[in-house]
């Protein structure tokens, strides 16, 4: 699976039936996925309008009904023009869905494997890595194989994805970086409803995984006699090119296998919470230049953070630590580190916030509730406690998902391919329920969980 970055992809000629006032008419279509502004899938078609007893009026409406083969949904009209001929008038329309990607069935419900690209994840190597054939020379590829009972996955990244990545840190958009399948373990069949729960976790894990949104395109089920029996056209949400922070090393590709079968774990228990935080951290970690600034993606970090917390009491700082540490995160992870937050620590020596969930609690109480009652603070104080919030949530998630061995540090991190052991920060021998209460500055002879400056 090759394609070039921001290219326009023919998905199919097909036939396309709209629904006007009570009248139906078929007329010839082409499905495409446009890349540009961003990922979408358009239907393109001509329409005699000779075919209706329709004015223009009717196009100009919110949605038009029509149906794809067995699928019927609302179409927004992204174009629509009408030259006029003598014998007839041939309107030219562009329809984007509502919703996608949408189902497309071809033949039976049996499927034995299920193809699909990934748009826009990073290049990674690891212990699976392939060697692959391109333009007359052997090139390693990295390569993933996600097991999570009973699917198995295998991601392979594309053979010019080197070439790819040079197009994209240029243009800046979307390309189809991997490819990859999935099948039942035992090479069992099954139906594109069970599939279709898989891939929605796989994209929301690849987002994670990166720190922005990966879409999944291209899906193809394909039957026991390799015919294609269903597809699903169109993608879900992507974020342009760029390389976030996050817990994922580009260089250790097998810290996916090790995660996802937790992920999907999850997933399967609580399938909307899961979302809603993954979702809160993503428009988060977007950052000041992709997404909604550092202010407002503290905001949503600790709106994230807040979910994990939803079953605590008290004041958020303290329902946040709570949470923390009923994940199995240790006390030491709870010490600002004066290392790579030496504002956030000062500040909270100075008006003694007790650990790092107060801390950034204050700071963001800044941003919504602006009394002053902290002075100005600054645009480093505001990045150190966005960075050790998202840091706390990807703690979080990583424990839940019985992460155990290898990840990225977001607040240490130098170069691509240093990693620590994720175990340092968890409390592996407590049970689980356990509220450690941490020392308060009500009592003085005990230590405050952070080192302390000295106030300027």
């Amino acid at each position: 699976m090759q394609h070039r970055a921001n290219e326009t992809i023919p998905l199919a000629q097909t036939q396309i039936r709209f629904d006007i006032n009570g009248q139906r008419v078929d007329t010839p279509a082409k499905a495409v996925l446009r890349m540009l502004p961003s990922p979408r899938l358009v239907i393109k078609c001509d329409l005699d309008l000779h075919d209706f007893d329709v004015g223009l009026a009717d196009f100009h409406q919110d949605y038009i009904t029509a149906t794809i083969h067995d699928h019927k949904a609302d179409f927004i009209v992204g174009q629509f023009t009408f030259p006029l001929g003598r014998d007839n008038i041939l309107a030219d329309m562009s329809l984007l869905p509502k919703r996608e990607p949408i189902s497309v069935h071809h033949t039976g419900d049996s499927l034995s494997s299920v193809e699909f690209g990934v748009l826009n994840f990073p290049d990674f190597l690891g212990e699976q890595d392939k060697t692959v054939e391109s333009n007359g020379s052997s090139n390693r590829v990295g390569a993933v194989s996600l097991r999570a009972d009973p699917w198995i996955v295998d991601i392979t990244a594309a053979p010019n994805l080197s070439d790819l990545k040079k197009e994209l840190a240029a243009t800046g958009g979307y390309g189809i970086t991997h490819s990859g399948t999935v099948r039942r373990a035992y090479g069992d069949e099954f139906r594109n409803s069970e599939v279709e729960r898989i891939l929605s976790a796989l994209s929301l894990f690849l987002s994670f995984a990166r720190g922005a949104y990966c879409g999944l395109t291209l899906v193809k089920g394909r039957s026991r006699d390799g015919q294609v029996a269903w597809e699903r056209w169109g993608t879900n949400s992507v974020t342009g090119w760029f390389s976030p922070p996050s817990w994922f090393d580009r260089h250790h590709g097998h810290l996916l296998a090790e995660v996802f079968p937790g992920f999907w774990r999850l997933y399967q228990e609580q399938e909307r919470s899961l979302r809603v935080v993954v979702t809160l951290y993503l428009d988060s970690n977007l950052g000041s230049t992709h997404g909604v600034g550092l202010d407002g993606g503290l905001i949503l970090t600790q709106a994230a953070l807040e979910r994990m917390a939803h079953k605590e009491v008290g004041k958020t700082g303290k329902r946040i630590a709570r949470a923390l540490r009923k994940n199995r995160i240790s006390e030491k992870a709870l010490f600002i580190p004066t290392d790579s937050c030496s504002e956030l620590a000062r500040l909270a020596t100075k008006h003694g916030w007790k650990h790092g969930p107060h801390a950034l609690v204050e700071i963001r109480n800044t941003i919504v509730h602006p009394s002053q009652k902290y002075g100005k603070i600054s645009a480093r104080a505001y990045y150190e406690a966005w960075n050790l919030g998202q840091w706390y949530f990807e703690l979080m998630l990583l424990s839940r998902c019985q992460a155990r061995g290898e990840y990225r540090n977001r607040l240490t991190q130098k170069w691509v391919g240093e990693v620590e052991h994720l175990g340092q920060w968890l409390v592996e021998n407590a049970p689980r329920g356990v509220d450690l209460e941490l020392p308060s500055r009500d009592e003085p002879e005990r230590p405050v969980p952070f080192i302390t400056h000295e106030a300027e």
